[in-house]
């Protein structure tokens, strides 16, 4: 879903990288390594996207400051490959089902810095519990 995300996830960084104590706070000895998030909040296409930012900020245009919910959540992390992170979220649900828990339809993801020598990462999922 890179094509859906992406140009929104470009303004969040355009954003990140004209603010000087952001992009120091971010920035990896070998180049930015951003914490990407994705939340989601009930149905598509109910979706903000960004970055884990370091400190609060005032908006500016379509970039806001967002909280990650708080409360109870049932996590996993899905390794390395984006196209079946699907197969992850099912396992999620199977287990609140099996322990007779209820999530909420709130949901994020936190994808892992890339590997080196593959590009890949691992991405953490998180479901809300009711």
């Amino acid at each position: 879903f890179p094509h859906l995300w992406g140009p929104m996830l470009g303004e969040v960084y355009a954003f990140v990288r004209q603010c000087p104590e952001f992009a120091a706070a971010l920035e990896g000895t070998s180049g930015p390594h951003w914490t990407n998030v994705m939340l989601y909040r009930g149905q598509a296409p109910n979706v903000e996207v960004g970055v884990l930012a370091p400190c609060a900020f005032a908006p500016e245009g379509r970039v806001i400051a967002s909280e990650l919910p708080g409360g109870r959540a049932l996590t996993a992390t899905h390794p390395r490959d984006p196209t079946t992170i699907g197969t992850t979220h099912d396992a999620v649900h199977a287990y609140a089902r099996a322990h007779d828990l209820t999530t909420t339809g709130v949901l994020w993801e936190v994808y892992g810095h890339p590997d080196d020598a593959t590009g890949s990462f691992d991405t953490d999922v998180f479901h809300l519990v009711a």
